[in-house]
């Protein structure tokens, strides 16, 4: 499978293991959904992808999304990302137009304990 449209579909969640095992997609669209956010994992292992669509979708732009404003300049693909729903703060802001470094989020790292 190489192009994958999943567009106008009222998709309000997509789980990180949704796309895994896909690695000749080269084309995803999940424009014009009820994405509100992604899983951190969602790209991996899709080395591929040259173009990804993320548009129409109303993103809540706070650290659920950072890891994609991070992930976006790593890649080879064209990302067309859309614009936040919120925040009211960043409503209507392009997520491109984002600066990871003005996101103030807490890592939490999850270590396995011997007893």
């Amino acid at each position: 499978l190489q192009y994958l449209f999943i567009e106008d579909n009222e998709i309000g969640s997509i789980s990180k293991n949704a796309l895994r095992g896909l690695r000749s997609l080269t084309h995803l669209s999940l424009a014009n959904n009820n994405l509100e956010t992604l899983p951190r994992f969602l790209f991996r292992g899709l080395e591929t992808l040259t173009h990804v669509d993320l548009r129409g979708n109303p993103f809540q732009c706070d650290c659920r999304v950072l890891w994609l404003l991070q992930w976006t300049p790593t890649v080879n693909a064209s990302v067309g990302t859309g614009a936040c729903a919120g925040p009211p703060a960043l409503a209507h802001m392009q997520l491109r137009h984002l600066d990871p470094k003005t996101f103030k989020c807490r890592a939490i790292e999850l270590s396995w304990f011997q007893t």
